[in-house]
């Protein structure tokens, strides 16, 4: 399905206005929120049935914006310049307190750069949103926008178009206290995660 600009513009009326939109990206089909409206955020973790310790993501447009966001060690960067925009979600320290709902364990926040074009326009189109998967606690990620739980679909502004989701999750690290940790093996491995730091720091 070609990319529609108008649909693109709904969904960011939506958002202004404080609702859930129900988007691709290269990986999983996202639930997005105005990351800074806590009412939103608060409807999110609801319709998700998830507790705050389980912080979501955040997408934004391009490496600039999301050093606004988290503290970029060297890397962090590295990883950034490599990956982004890509299935590559990145955790570490928030530039700034923010909600609970965004922030992990020390103050981290997860950020990412997604690569598929609905994800890309609706960032532009708005700002930063919240990036975390189209299920409910417990649930598995929905293959395919017809699979997505009927209370999802029900209480979100849907947007579709460009390419179908892979199906599979972004992969996660988190550069925090001079070390890389995988948290998540997703599309990148942890294998290429760890080559291509090799490649950039050589020994």
């Amino acid at each position: 399905m070609l990319l529609d600009h108008e649909a693109v513009v709904d969904a960011k009326r939506a958002l202004d206005n404080g609702k859930i939109v129900l988007y691709p990206t290269e990986t999983l089909w996202g639930l997005g929120v105005n990351p800074m409206f806590e009412p939103g955020l608060r409807r999110l973790a609801a319709l998700k049935a998830r507790h705050s310790n389980s912080p979501f993501m955040v997408l934004v447009q391009n490496l600039k914006e999301a050093r606004k966001w988290g503290v970029f060690d060297d890397t962090a960067l590295a990883l950034a310049k490599e990956f982004w925009p890509g299935p590559l979600s990145l955790v570490m320290p928030a530039t700034n307190i923010l909600s609970k709902y965004l922030m992990g364990p020390g103050g981290t926040i997860g950020l990412r750069v997604s690569s598929h074009p609905v994800a890309r326009a609706l960032v532009k189109e708005f700002g930063p949103i919240t990036s975390t998967s189209a299920n409910r606690a417990g649930q598995r990620p929905p293959a395919g926008l017809s699979e997505v739980d009927p209370r999802i679909m029900k209480a979100c502004h849907v947007v579709d178009g460009g390419p179908e989701p892979a199906g599979v999750a972004s992969t996660v690290v988190a550069t925090t206290d001079m070390t890389v940790r995988v948290l998540r093996e997703g599309v990148i491995s942890e294998s290429q995660v760890f080559e291509a730091l090799d490649r950039i720091f050589p020994d």
